[in-house]
């Protein structure tokens, strides 16, 4: 599956850069707004559906998704749920508003007798206690990544710890944090996979999150088989550039094991390649007789090695072996 490029897409959708966004994200979204999309769809193509999404929204909706997407994704419940909770909340607050006003008609009623001014402040201490003066909301200046060293804004960067137990603040980029999981997925074994900054492994949801769909896949697949391969009747696929595996239920009675990853055909009996135009038991017979050759090539090195000199002749070097008389020997090769 090929990985999105961020790159064409808007810089923020909602208020978030789009590598925020993961497929779940990308469907409660669409689910909750009734927009149609498939379980098989690729994650561009949900992020074509949400960005037209986003031109019809009202900008009320627009701010809940906002508001939504800045959560933690540790404490972010489901976006049917928030909107829920949010219109529940905004209910009390209309009911809060009511109170006030009937409030300040009494204070009005009231002002006579307490005079003008106090009324006044009256009313605008309640008021503020109801209404308090939303935050002001300050630029904030570029962040460097510690590894492309490209000055971006805040937004380009986690707003949380990579891993649940890292100490550091995250000075990578998303971008970065993303490519340095690829690799270490493609490269070393799937439960060493390590924050980039700190020796701290990562866990399953982190990787989840960070890691490109493909690569994450190929964890996933990993860590499947990793967990499959201590069971009976479970083979490496044995191809060159395959790292999957499987359980052959057909054991020695089917010995051909046809990888369901790449097709390739693993013998199952003798963990190679599969021997095609001979049977298991034909095969055998080839390795008997390439014993015995094997041994009497050695039992004829050893007897050379043992009984014969070599002759000194550099022109020769044949093998001599003394047949009787003094230990002064003469080659009797023809041309030495």
């Amino acid at each position: 599956m090929a990985r999105v490029d961020c790159n064409v897409l808007p810089m923020s959708i909602f208020g978030k850069h789009p590598r925020y966004y993961t497929k779940d994200l990308l469907r409660q979204i669409l689910t909750h707004y009734k927009r149609r999309h498939l379980k098989r769809d690729s994650k561009s193509t949900l992020f074509r559906y949400l960005t037209t999404l986003e031109a019809t929204l009202a900008d009320k909706d627009q701010r809940i998704i906002g508001e939504w997407m800045k959560q933690r994704s540790a404490d972010r419940p489901r976006f049917s749920a928030f909107v829920a909770n949010r219109e529940s909340a905004l209910e009390e607050h209309s009911s809060d508003e009511l109170d006030v006003t009937h409030s300040k008609r009494r204070k009005m009623i009231a002002a006579p007798f307490y005079g003008e001014d106090d009324s006044e402040d009256d009313m605008l201490v309640a008021n503020l206690k109801k209404n308090p003066s939303p935050d002001i909301s300050v630029p904030q200046a570029p962040i460097d990544c510690a590894v492309c060293m490209e000055s971006l804004e805040p937004e380009s960067f986690y707003q949380h710890k990579i891993t649940p137990s890292c100490d550091h603040e995250t000075r990578i980029c998303v971008s970065c944090v993303t490519q340095s999981i690829d690799i270490q997925i493609l490269g070393i074994s799937w439960d060493m996979i390590k924050c980039p900054l700190c020796p701290e492994l990562m866990h399953f949801e982190s990787i989840k999150e960070i890691a490109s769909e493909e690569a994450f896949q190929r964890y996933d697949r990993n860590s499947v088989i990793a967990a499959f391969r201590h069971m009976p009747n479970f083979t490496y696929c044995l191809n060159v550039g395959c790292d999957s595996g499987q359980i052959h239920g057909g054991g020695d009675d089917q010995p051909i094991m046809t990888c369901t990853a790449c097709q390739f055909k693993t013998c199952f009996t003798h963990n190679i390649a599969w021997h095609s135009g001979m049977t298991c038991s034909e095969y055998d017979e080839v390795l008997a007789k390439d014993k015995e050759r094997t041994e009497q090539e050695a039992a004829s090195e050893k007897f050379l090695t043992e009984k014969t000199k070599i002759c000194p002749n550099p022109e020769c070097g044949l093998h001599c072996i003394k047949a009787s008389g003094c230990d002064h020997m003469t080659c009797k090769f023809y041309k030495c």
